[in-house]
């Protein structure tokens, strides 16, 4: 085994990248040659089977009817439904072939693929209650348009979720309930837009937050409660000034989002963060395509289970742009039943009913179309059942078609990417007295705004 690393340049990119001592002892030990591209395109190209998002119109091969599958038609393999592919129908073993020793192995076996008939998504059909759009995914009930999870109820737009209810747009969240807009949080209720908080209740706009309940805009707090910004309040106080902040408004959202991400770059990180991989390629890796995801339909009639529209000429009928903004909403409790004004319950009971139902029939712009086009769906739905949840949770309409609000919350994560760094600590602490010299390889790139903390320095300053 090699005592030193060595530099090979990359058949697809012409990038050096590094084989390590370690590795040079692995590759010898399974019997395989070196490799000859880079760890970026090699992740790539194990992930190219894998269409978590991408969804399309077909028909089942033995029944039929009209499906919903990971295969786009012009692949011409052979898909049946659910039903029909876990039946005894057919027989698997009818499709077997010999191996022919004088052409490609890897070639026969794609065309072997092809021949064979395939499931239309992954999911155990026996274990999916009508979530008929949901693909990676098994033990779901009442789910739209959530991939890659288990064991949710009422869950939609979103990926990586396990255990959860009543939620949408979340990714990467495990036991989360009345939860909106987070990433990488477990065992939270009613938080929304938050990331990297566990066992939370009533959290919203923070970041790293543990134990805590009814805190807005936090950043690394421990059980903590009625805290905003990191300032601790009573719980009058608290609720008071939650409702000056007027988030029933989309454009007030976006301010405290705003200021609360401004809020959180001033907290350091720790140096290895956020590279759990939800195996899509291009979900990470710059040079690749990514997959249009949903299924063509081009009008109202076609889409009306989904709730969002593309690869078509889409024509929409309802612009968001100036909701939230010049409209007066009106709230009622949902346990006194009275007004804004007068509630006594708080943030977070009160139900918007001033959102006509006639939202339900409009083709919805999304405000990325034209700006973000290779990801953006152009036009999008309001289901009812994500009318009842907005105004469950005091929540204006979304903007963003769920594609472009998925990619919105993949930004929050760091990438499958390495960097030299130094630790940026310069306060005392027990293992140095100025600044500390520990280097180490993080996912936060040099060119970041985030203080980087090594582990040592992190714990002795967040615990």
């Amino acid at each position: 085994m090699k005592n030193q690393s060595e530099k090979r340049i990359c058949q697809n990119c012409k990038k050096d990248f590094p084989i390590e001592p370690d590795d040079f002892g692995f590759y010898e030990k399974v019997k395989v040659p070196l490799p000859t591209f880079c760890p970026d395109y090699r992740l790539q190209r194990r992930l190219a089977w894998r269409n978590e998002r991408g969804l399309h119109n077909r028909e089942c091969g033995l029944c039929g009817k009209k499906i919903i599958s990971i295969y786009n038609k012009d692949f011409n393999n052979i898909v049946y439904c659910d039903k029909c592919w876990w039946s005894d129908k057919w027989d698997a073993s009818d499709y077997a072939e010999d191996i022919d020793f004088s052409k490609p192995f890897l070639t026969q076996l794609f065309e072997f693929f092809k021949k064979v008939p395939a499931p239309n998504l992954f999911a155990f059909g026996t274990t999916m209650i009508n979530s008929p759009y949901c693909n990676m995914a098994n033990d779901m009930k009442n789910c739209h348009l959530l991939h890659d999870g288990t064991f949710d109820e009422n869950v939609s737009y979103g990926s990586g979720a396990f255990y959860c209810k009543d939620s949408q747009d979340i990714t990467m969240v495990r036991k989360g309930e009345l939860c909106y807009e987070i990433v990488t949080c477990i065992n939270c209720y009613q938080t929304t837009f938050s990331q990297n908080c566990e066992d939370c209740v009533d959290v919203h706009f923070s970041f790293g937050l543990r134990g805590c309940n009814n805190c807005f805009g936090c950043v690394n707090l421990h059980g903590k409660k009625y805290h905003i910004f990191n300032e601790p309040y009573t719980k009058e106080e608290y609720e008071q000034k939650l409702k000056s902040f007027g988030l029933d408004s989309y454009k007030n959202i976006t301010l405290q989002k705003d200021k609360a991400h401004e809020f959180w770059k001033k907290f350091p990180k720790r140096y290895y963060f956020g590279v759990q991989n939800l195996n899509v390629t291009g979900d990470y890796l710059e040079r690749s395509k990514n997959a249009k995801s949903c299924f063509g339909a081009t009008n109202l009639e076609d889409a009306k289970f989904c709730s969002f529209i593309s690869n078509g000429p889409v024509k929409t009928t309802y612009d968001l742009t100036h909701y939230g903004d010049n409209v007066e909403l009106v709230y009622e409790c949902l346990q006194c039943g009275d007004g804004l004004s007068n509630c006594k319950f708080g943030w977070g009971n009160w139900t918007n009913t001033s959102i006509d139902d006639s939202i339900l029939n409009e083709i919805i712009a999304c405000e990325h179309n034209g700006v973000c086009k290779e990801n953006c769906m152009t036009a999008f739905r309001i289901l009812p059942e994500d009318l009842t949840f907005y105004r469950r949770m005091n929540l204006p309409l979304p903007r963003l078609c769920p594609n472009c609000r998925h990619y919105q919350r993949l930004k929050q994560r760091n990438p499958l990417k390495l960097w030299h760094r130094q630790c940026m600590c310069d306060k005392k602490h027990s293992h140095h007295q100025e600044n500390c010299d520990i280097e180490f390889e993080t996912t936060y790139s040099l060119d970041r705004p985030e203080v980087v903390y090594c582990e040592k320095c992190y714990q002795q300053e967040v615990y």
